[in-house]
């Protein structure tokens, strides 16, 4: 049972790492950083406390601008607000959710613009 929550929390871990293109050693860390963090998004979603918003975070993975999610009850909204790293704010929708590897798969984003 410990092995499976285990698995459960380093199967998003581990797609991320095949997304990211081989680069050389000799590839300074910095270049490597920058070309991830155009990647990475912030998602707004349902649920949170009094006041505390309830966000997670999410990487494109399409040049359709499909995102990357973990499964969670933030999902449960129509109103999913995504924060990209140029600062554009965009409505995405929840295309499928898998339970047992725990992710969700967002899209919607091309329609507004986003491409890699």
């Amino acid at each position: 049972m410990i092995a499976m929550n285990r698995m459960r929390h380093l199967t998003p871990i581990l797609l991320l790492v095949g997304l990211v293109p081989s680069l050389p050693a000799a590839e300074p860390f910095r270049s490597v950083s920058d070309a991830v963090n155009q990647k990475m998004v912030k998602l707004f979603g349902a649920g949170g406390f009094r006041s505390i918003t309830n966000y997670g975070t999410g990487i494109l993975v399409s040049p359709d601008g499909h995102i990357l999610t973990t499964a969670s009850n933030m999902l449960d909204t129509s109103e999913l607000i995504v924060h990209l790293a140029d600062g554009r704010r965009m409505r995405a929708t929840v295309l499928v959710v898998e339970p047992e590897l725990d992710i969700a798969l967002h899209g919607e984003m091309r329609k507004q613009g986003v491409v890699l």
